[in-house]
């Protein structure tokens, strides 16, 4: 990777992908940051401080893994960090592991080709994280 790339990062709300945002930045890349939600005014807390912190040093769209907008990103960038994943109450004995795959593989097989066709590098990471993850202090 060089200075300039575009990277396409997911999950910039959780901790650990803050920091690769803003380390990222740092090292002069052009972060482009998938949204789940419209905008980042429809965050709380330590998430939506996260991602205001990084407004204006990064390009925010709201797209999901594998959705024709996130699709249409991966034309745009250089780099993919794929760190966001669907995680909602994955301590809950009730959690719903099929529709977590579902999401976290979404159009699977266009993505890995469109990266493939394109020669673009994926990273993929991943965090195990609990209440308040990290609290950003």
């Amino acid at each position: 990777m060089s200075r300039g790339q575009s990277v396409l990062l997911t999950g910039a709300s959780s901790h650990t992908g803050y920091w690769f945002a803003k380390r990222l930045i740092e090292r002069g890349f052009r972060v482009i940051c998938t949204l789940s939600r419209r905008n980042i005014d429809q965050y709380v807390g330590l998430k939506y401080a996260r991602l205001d912190r990084l407004k204006g040093d990064v390009e925010f769209v709201q797209a999901r893994f594998g959705d024709d907008t996130f699709i249409q990103l991966l034309k745009r960038s250089e780099v993919v960090c794929h760190h966001g994943a669907f995680v909602e109450d994955y301590k809950s004995r009730d959690f719903d592991f099929t529709k977590a795959l579902q999401i976290n593989t979404n159009n699977i097989q266009t993505v890995t080709h469109s990266l493939g066709e394109r020669g673009i590098p994926l990273v993929v990471t991943g965090t195990v994280f609990e209440f308040d993850e990290g609290g950003d202090r």
